[in-house]
């Protein structure tokens, strides 16, 4: 397995897995493979993003940007995805290592996960833990 920066050439497939998993549960979100292209290419201009490959198929990809705040700079994981045939075999986290590697002078690292079990196991097995804060969204 091979971790790497993203190039325009990962887009699609990147775009294949990002829209894959979504439509999954615990996501149940229905994506054209337009959207999908057009949010993993906004991910890939405006943010840095690694990929997980395995014998030249990608097969998973975090994303991300560091950015100032109390207490010093912190790392924003957008996205955090992995294919189905190759979740649970540490590709995750070894992305969350490199991801984090990229950015020395982070001090902490934020995200918001999915509250399903697996999210939340996965997380809490590589040491972050839950905060006091609750996202809130409304439609405009």
């Amino acid at each position: 397995m091979k971790i790497r920066k993203a190039n325009e050439n990962d887009l699609i497939q990147t775009s294949t897995i990002f829209r894959t998993e979504l439509q999954k549960e615990p996501y149940n979100r229905d994506i054209s493979d337009e959207e999908s292209f057009n949010i993993i290419e906004h991910y890939f201009k405006n943010q840095v993003m690694l990929i997980s490959e395995i014998d030249n198929q990608v097969v998973g990809f975090v994303t991300g940007h560091k950015f100032f705040w109390i207490g010093g700079w912190r790392l924003w994981v957008g996205e955090l995805f992995v294919a189905e045939n190759y979740q649970r075999k540490g590709i995750g986290k070894k992305l969350m290592q490199e991801f984090k590697s990229q950015f020395k002078e982070v001090k902490y690292v934020e995200f918001v996960a999915h509250k399903d079990a697996a999210s939340i196991k996965f997380y809490k097995k590589l040491g972050y833990k839950e905060t006091g804060y609750v996202k809130f969204e409304k439609e405009i």
